[in-house]
Formats: structure tokens, sequence, C-alpha cells
């Protein structure tokens, strides 16, 4: 394949293409006119896509489609063949062994290797080429080649395997620079979903730390609520058993024998007797409890009303008064109201007469007084 460069030949502005003919000097008795093509890689270059027999003497001549008069020729010389097989690096646009040659000012120079000219390459053509092809080589003036055919045969596989490496290389350079552009892209790809989870995990301690704030304010608050609780729990605590104490003073209850109690120094004997004094006495009962059931805040089982010594305990529609007639089932609905409220304050009790019972509520109630107050002072000295 021969290629031509038409700069300087031509207006640019010229459509046509040119035809080279070979005028051979021995095996063909007549010359043989090859069309042109315009370069698609470089647009300044006309090739031959035809295969030319370059043997030496052969004629080049150019000729414009309309006039049979030839532009320029040539005549190659055997050592100008002896380069055919040259190293031009513009691998990507032009096959190996191919033929480039420049017309410029009615003459004809060859390219790197191609002929001995180094008139080829000057500034302008340099820029042009570097601009199309990146592996432009220059040309070099070498030595008129003489003879030794197997020399330049060497010469010339040697620099075929040379280019051969050349397209291995640069085919692998391709190879290795797509994987790498993959890498890259996977790379990029990598960092975008670390960056998305680092910004989901950044989301999440800001919410867990937002949450533990909120978890220490709230254990905070229930803290000095607790605090507070408890110190009211102490207070109603310490109330209460003031308020009891109150009423063992103004009830004061004594014990003469097993079976006799008194309360306000009225007697009850057991077994309960039906006499004006009993009757007297139950009424004060009924009231202590009554007073004692609100200070606690402990419901009755039964509903006591108080009347002096008419009082009664009833039991829906069902009354039983605590004097004269139903006094046994009285006093038996009023041991189980007692019974109450020792449960109501974890109090259990052995004494069998109902006003050793109200003593002992009103014994466990001081001891309880008197570790209020130890609790106190602790609560005051910190």
């Amino acid at each position: 394949m021969t290629a031509l460069h038409c700069r300087n030949l031509v207006p640019p502005d010229s459509n046509f293409t040119f035809t080279l003919t070979v005028t051979p000097a021995s095996k063909f008795p007549k010359p043989q006119t090859f069309p042109s093509r315009e370069s698609s890689a470089c647009p300044s270059f006309h090739t031959l896509s035809d295969s030319l027999p370059l043997t030496p003497n052969l004629l080049f001549q150019i000729h414009h489609p309309t006039s049979d008069t030839p532009l320029t020729s040539l005549t190659l010389i055997e050592s100008d063949l002896a380069y055919l097989g040259n190293s031009l690096k513009l691998i990507e646009s032009f096959p190996i062994n191919c033929l480039v040659l420049q017309l410029h000012d009615g003459r004809i120079y060859g390219s790197n290797e191609s002929f001995l000219n180094n008139e080829f390459g000057t500034p302008p053509e340099t820029v042009e080429i570097e601009e199309h092809h990146a592996h432009y080589v220059p040309p070099t003036i070498l030595p008129e080649v003489k003879g030794n055919k197997g020399a330049m045969l060497g010469e010339k596989d040697e620099r075929k395997e040379m280019i051969e490496v050349y397209c291995r290389l640069k085919r692998e350079g391709r190879e290795g620079k797509r994987r790498l552009q993959i890498e890259e892209r996977a790379l990029r790809e990598e960092e975008e979903e670390i960056t998305s989870l680092t910004s989901e995990i950044n989301e999440a301690i800001s919410a867990v730390q937002l949450v533990s704030q909120q978890t220490e304010k709230v254990t905070n608050l229930l803290s000095h609520r607790q605090n507070l609780l408890k110190s009211t729990t102490f207070l109603l605590q310490t109330r209460q058993i003031t308020l009891l104490t109150s009423l063992r003073t103004f009830f004061p209850i004594r014990k003469i024998s097993v079976s006799t109690w008194t309360i306000r120094g009225l007697n009850i004997t057991k077994p309960y007797e039906e006499t004006e004094e009993a009757g007297s006495a139950w009424g004060i009962v009924v009231h202590l409890l009554t007073m004692i059931s609100k200070y606690l805040d402990l419901p009755m089982r039964y509903k006591l009303l108080s009347n002096s010594s008419r009082s009664a305990v009833q039991d829906g529609n069902r009354i039983w008064p605590l004097f004269g007639r139903g006094l046994t089932e009285g006093i038996r609905a009023l041991e189980m109201c007692v019974e109450g409220v020792l449960r109501g304050r974890d109090i259990e009790s052995k004494e069998g007469h109902v006003l050793g019972k109200v003593e002992e509520l009103f014994v466990r109630c001081e001891a309880r007084e008197e570790r209020c107050d130890e609790l106190g002072m602790r609560y005051s000295s910190e």
C-alpha cells in the first residue's frame, strides 16, 4: 500500500482523487494505474488500496483526472527498496511495509527509512503528524545500502519483530488501562458506598447519643421523683405514727388480767357481758377503730356505726348492735375489723381480747416510730 501526501499540489477545497501510474522496468510491458483514496485518519494523505509490485526502477507518476500530463514523477532505485520494510510508527493508520510519499512543489520525498532524504519531517509536517499520530518518529539519514541482501533481510526481520513486540506491548497497555479504568470505577463505587455507610453510621450514632441524653434525663428525673416519693412516704408514715401515738394517749388501754382489759378506765371482760359499762367501752372502741382507719387509710371490712354506748356494726342491710341482744355477733364482726387493720399493717397478733389486739397495734407502731426517727436523723445528716 502506498500513501501520498498531496498538500501544496492542489487547492485544499479541490475534491478529487489522484491516480498513481507505475511503469515497471522489466516485469510489466505497460503502465498500471491505481486509484487513490483519502485517508480517514489523516486527511492530508491519500492511500492506494491495491498492492503494488514494488521492484527497482518503478516509475511513479501523479496524474490529474482531467489531464494526461503527469504532475510529477519519480523512479525508485534499488537502494530505496531496501527500506520498504520500514519502522514507521504510524501503526494505527498505515500497515507495516507501507511506502509514504510526499509531494511538495513538484518533488517527491519519502518517509522515515523509505527514502534517503532528510527534508521530510519539516516542523509544520512534524507537528501535523504528531497531532494525528502520537508515535511519529522523525526521519534519519542512513548510509546508502549496497549489496548484502541477507543483512537487509535480517534487519527487516528484526524490525518486524520489534514492531510486533511494540504492538503486543501496546495491546497489553490498552488492556492494562482498561482494567485500571474498571478498578478505578469499582474503587469509586466502593468509596461512594463507604461514604453512604459512614453517613448512615454517623446518623445512627447521633440518634443513639440523643436517645442516651434523653434516657439520662429521664433517669435523673426518675431518681429525683423516687427520692421525693421516699421522703413523702417517710413523712406520711411519721405523721401516721404520730397520730396513732396521740390516739393511744387519748384512749389509754390497760391490761388488768388475762380476760379483763380497760379502755379509758372502762372494763371489758371476756367472756363479754351485756352491761352498761361494757356498752360504753364498746362505743369507745368503735370510735377508736374509726379514727385508726382514717389515719392509716385502711378500709374496714364492715361499716362501724359510732354512737357512744349504742354503737353497732353494719354489713349491708344487717346491723349487729354492741349492746343488748346481738352483742355476740356484733363483737365477732368488730374483731374481724380489728384483724383487717392488723393485716393491713403486716402485724400478726396472738392476743385473744379485742383491746389486746388494738394495744399490740399501738406498740408496733411506736416501734416503727423509733425507726422513723433514726431514718429522719440519717436523712438530715445526708
